[in-house]
């Protein structure tokens, strides 16, 4: 039986490919909508929480006889990656990690990279022209408070998933409710270009997230207002097998796994 951490259109795409060569597969997925899209594609959910801190995840992937564990979840799911990382290692169980590829940032958009999400609210308070004008955040709503930290939550735009839990989160931290704009999928560039001129915004700051997360419509969008972009690099797993295409991450399956 393979494990596929979901939460990704990667994950699906690798799911329903290794059930069609004959593999076992469950795929995980922390929310009920996402596990509601996995059964709507014909795949199996695994029904157990794993929870990275917990501790336990190495002893349910024992527990289910799982003979490898693909991670394809967000590139910026950190804690669900580190904790299976060190639950594969614990439990001997192979880990591969799908990281789809990194944009190439077409020439013409005025961008930097950074590490941080620190770095990043530094750099965008730097750039904001002025008090009218706005730094538009499209991070999600965990890494907020570094920037509400040490800039002026009216001057904030945040873009975060329509969840109870991410827009409390932003009245927690003082930003405005007109301010908050709650937003689930892939935003085209036309509503790009014209949420970022409604709210005034001089500084976009997102994160590295691949094409198939809409970074190419919003990078098309600041490009043509003239903005900034400050664009936070994803994180490094150098000491883990990584593959950011298909073919070869199925290559080494067929060539490593029994169906």
């Amino acid at each position: 039986m393979i494990l596929i951490l979901g939460g990704t259109y990667d994950g699906i795409y690798i799911g329903r490919y290794l059930k069609k060569s004959g593999y076992n597969v469950q795929i995980s997925a922390k929310s009920k909508h996402g596990q509601k899209i996995i059964r709507d594609k014909g795949l199996e959910v695994y029904q157990n929480h794993l929870k990275a801190s917990s501790g336990k995840m190495s002893q349910l992937l024992l527990k289910e006889k799982f003979s490898l564990v693909i991670d394809a979840t967000h590139p910026f799911a950190t804690e669900i990656t580190k904790g299976a990382i060190r639950a594969c290692n614990e439990s001997d169980i192979p880990y591969l990690r799908y990281e789809r590829p990194s944009l190439n940032i077409s020439k013409g958009v005025n961008y930097e990279r950074v590490n941080t999400f620190k770095e990043a609210a530094t750099q965008a308070k730097y750039y904001i022209n002025n008090k009218n004008s706005k730094v538009f955040l499209t991070i999600g709503s965990k890494n907020l408070q570094s920037f509400t930290d040490i800039i002026d939550t009216k001057q904030i735009v945040a873009r975060v998933l329509p969840l109870t839990s991410s827009i409390t989160h932003c009245y927690n931290l003082g930003l405005l409710p007109e301010n908050i704009i709650a937003l689930q999928g892939i935003v085209r560039y036309s509503l790009n270009k014209s949420l970022f001129k409604n709210y005034n915004a001089s500084v976009l700051v997102t994160k590295d997230s691949g094409l198939e997360s809409g970074l190419q419509e919003k990078l098309h969008a600041s490009k043509d207002l003239g903005m900034k972009v400050i664009l936070i690099n994803r994180p490094n797993y150098e000491e883990v097998m990584t593959f950011s295409n298909y073919d070869d991450l199925f290559e080494w399956i067929k060539n490593n796994q029994d169906n």
